[in-house]
C-alpha cells in the first residue's frame, strides 16, 4: 500500500510540476534565468543566435604513500597503493542539449605477485549522459553521479549512487544508470524526480560470502543480487526551496538497502548416538543455507542551508526504515545527521574554518547479544527451539553486514586551511573523531572512540601545477582494566596498518572551443 502511493505521489507532482512550468513561461522567466544562469544565455546571446561550447578538462595525479606503522612496512591494500590517476572530462553544450562524458583511467600495484604485469591497469567510466532542456524543464539519462544534501563530505540524503568501499577511508561514488526529470514551476521551488530502473551493486573490501562462510563454513551461501531485475527498481523525489534567507529541501527514496541480510534455514541433526540416548532424544537445529539479499526500504530526507554575516550554517537529517520490520530478521530503522558551520577569516579571507557534527541512531540496536550467549555461544535448549535457533543465527550476522556495531555514534569533522604567500603556500588539517554509545561491553571493554588525523602542505608551484605532502593516520582506542589499549576491531581502528605519508604531484588542464 505504502508503495502504490508514494508512487501515486510522486507521479501526480511531476504531471502538476510540468503542466504548471509550461503554462507559465512568460511570468517567471527572468526568475528562472537567474535560477539557472549556468544552462541560459542573456538578450545578447540570444540575439546573436544558437550558440554551442565544447569543453574538455584533464587531471592528472600522482600518488606515492610512505606506510609509518612498524609492523607494516609495505605496499599492501588499496590505500597505501602508489596511484597515477588520469580523469578526462568531455563536455558538449548548445542552448538545449548537453552531452557529458567523463573517464579515469588508473594505474596501480598489482594484488597478485606472479603476474608478469607490474602494474595494474584500470579504467573507469565516469559520468556520461544526455541532457535536454526546454523552457523551465530539464530532462536527462545515462550514467550520473547524484549530489543530494548540504553537509560537506558526508551526506545522509545521498543515497542514489553505489559506492566502491576499497577505499576504506574515503567512498568513491559509481555512476549509476537513471533517468532524471527537474522542473522549476516557481522562481521559489523546484522538483526533482529520479528512477533508476535497477539497484547497482556496491564494491565492498572484502568478499561478503567469504565472510560469512567463515561464521558457518558447512552452509551454502547464496547471495540473491538484483542486478538487472527491474522490478528491484529505485524511485527518488525531491522537493528544493530557494528563499533570502535559507534553502531547504525534502526528499523520499524508495530504495534498496546498500547492506546484505541474511536470510537463513535450518535443518535437523539429531546428536542423540553421541550421548548414547535414543533417536531423536538430541535434536539441534543447524544452518543449512544463507541467502544474501538487498531488503527493500524508505529514506526520508530534509536538509537546510543559511548564511548569518559571515557564517555559513547547514543541517541534514535521513531516517532509514524497512518493509516488514521484524526484530532480529529486518535491520532496525536508523537516523542519520550532519550539521555544521563554516567561516573565513583574514582580509584576503587566508583563513578557513569548517566544524561539522554528525551521528547516526541505530533504533532498537541488539546490545544483549553476549548477555542473552554467554561468550557468543547458545546454550542447547535454544538451538533445540527452532524459533529461537534462528533469531540466534540471524544476531550473528544482521548488523555486523551492515557495519553496525553500537546503537549510536556520533562525533565532529573538522577542517581547518590557512593560505600563505599570496596561496603558494596552503596548510590545511583535517581531523574526524567519533565516539560510540549504546553497545554492549563485551570482555569489559570500554570503547573510547575513532580517530582520523590528516594535515597536509600544499605547494602551487604554478597556476594548475601542485606538489602536497601530507600523513593520513588512523587509530581508534578502549580501555580494560583501567588500561588504554588500540582498538583494531574497530572499522577506523583496523586501518591503522594502513597510516602513512604521501606525496603527491597533480595537474588540471583544461581547454575550450565556443562556436
Amino acid at each position: 500500500m505504502l508503495k502504490r502511493i508514494m508512487l501515486i505521489f510522486l507521479l501526480c507532482g511531476g504531471i502538476i510540476s510540468f503542466l504548471y512550468a509550461t503554462e507559465n513561461t512568460d511570468e517567471y522567466d527572468d526568475l528562472f534565468n537567474d535560477l539557472e544562469d549556468e544552462f541560459t544565455t542573456d538578450e545578447s546571446e540570444e540575439e546573436a543566435g544558437p550558440s554551442s561550447t565544447l569543453s574538455l578538462m584533464g587531471e592528472h595525479v600522482f600518488r606515492f604513500n610512505i606506510p609509518v606503522m612498524n609492523d607494516y612496512i609495505d605496499l599492501n591494500g588499496y590505500i597505501k597503493k602508489p596511484k597515477y590517476n588520469n580523469t578526462i572530462k568531455g563536455d558538449y553544450s548548445t542552448d538545449n542539449i548537453q552531452v557529458v562524458s567523463n573517464w579515469e583511467f588508473k594505474i596501480l600495484l598489482n594484488d597478485d605477485e606472479t603476474d608478469l604485469l607490474f602494474t595494474q591497469p584500470l579504467l573507469y567510466p565516469l559520468e556520461n549522459y544526455m541532457e535536454i532542456r526546454y523552457d523551465k524543464i530539464k530532462v536527462s539519462a545515462g550514467f550520473k553521479i547524484y549530489n543530494w544534501g548540504t553537509g560537506d563530505g558526508f551526506n545522509p540524503t545521498d543515497n542514489l549512487n553505489p559506492l566502491n568501499m576499497m577505499n576504506e577511508f574515503e567512498f568513491e561514488k559509481i555512476p549509476v544508470l537513471a533517468m532524471d526529470l527537474a522542473v522549476y514551476p516557481f522562481h521559489f521551488m523546484s522538483v526533482d524526480i529520479v528512477y533508476v530502473p535497477f539497484k547497482q551493486n556496491d564494491i565492498f573490501p572484502v568478499d561478503v560470502p567469504e565472510y560469512v562462510a567463515d561464521y558457518y563454513p558447512e552452509a551454502t551461501i547464496n547471495v540473491k543480487d538484483s542486478l538487472y531485475i527491474l522490478e528491484d527498481f529505485v524511485l527518488a523525489a525531491r522537493l528544493n526551496f530557494i528563499f533570502s534567507i535559507t534553502d531547504f529541501s525534502i526528499s523520499y527514496m524508495y530504495n534498496l538497502d546498500s547492506y546484505y541480510s541474511p536470510e537463513i534455514r535450518l535443518m535437523e541433526v539429531d546428536y542423540s548416538a553421541l550421548y548414547s540416548l535414543p533417536p531423536g532424544s538430541v535434536v539441534l537445529n543447524e544452518v543449512e543455507s544463507i541467502d544474501l539479499v538487498r531488503k527493500r526500504i524508505h529514506n526520508i530526507g530534509f536538509d537546510f542551508r543559511t548564511s548569518v554575516d559571515r557564517f555559513g550554517l547547514w543541517g541534514e537529517v535521513c531516517y532509514v526504515f524497512a518493509n516488514n520490520y521484524k526484530q532480529y530478521q529486518v535491520r532496525e530503522p536508523q537516523l542519520n545527521w550532519i550539521t555544521g558551520v563554516d567561516f573565513n577569516l583574514g582580509a584576503n579571507s587566508e583563513y578557513y574554518f569548517n566544524f561539522q557534527y554528525s551521528g547516526c541512531y541505530n533504533a532498537n540496536y541488539d546490545k544483549e547479544f553476549y548477555s542473552d550467549y554467554e561468550d557468543g555461544i547458545p546454550d542447547i535448549d535454544v538451538l533445540q527451539d527452532h524459533d529461537k535457533a534462528g533469531n540466534y543465527y540471524c544476531r550473528t550476522l544482521l548488523n555486523q553486514l551492515a557495519l553496525i556495531n553500537e546503537g549510536i555514534t556520533h562525533g565532529f569533522i573538522l577542517n581547518q586551511e590557512y593560505s600563505l604567500f599570496d596561496s603558494f603556500l596552503t596548510i590545511s588539517a583535517n581531523t574526524l573523531y567519533y565516539l560510540p554509545a549504546l553497545y554492549e561491553k563485551h570482555n569489559d571493554r570500554t570503547r573510547l572512540g575513532s580517530f582520523i588525523f590528516n594535515p597536509q602542505c600544499d605547494f602551487k608551484l604554478f597556476d594548475a601545477f601542485h606538489f602536497k605532502i601530507g600523513t593520513q593516520m588512523f587509530y581508534a582506542w578502549y580501555m580494560k582494566d583501567g588500561a588504554v589499549k588500540l582498538d583494531d576491531d574497530d572499522f577506523i581502528g583496523s586501518l591503522r596498518k594502513d597510516s602513512h605519508i604521501y606525496l603527491e604531484l597533480s595537474y588540471i588542464w583544461n581547454w575550450d572551443l565556443q562556436k
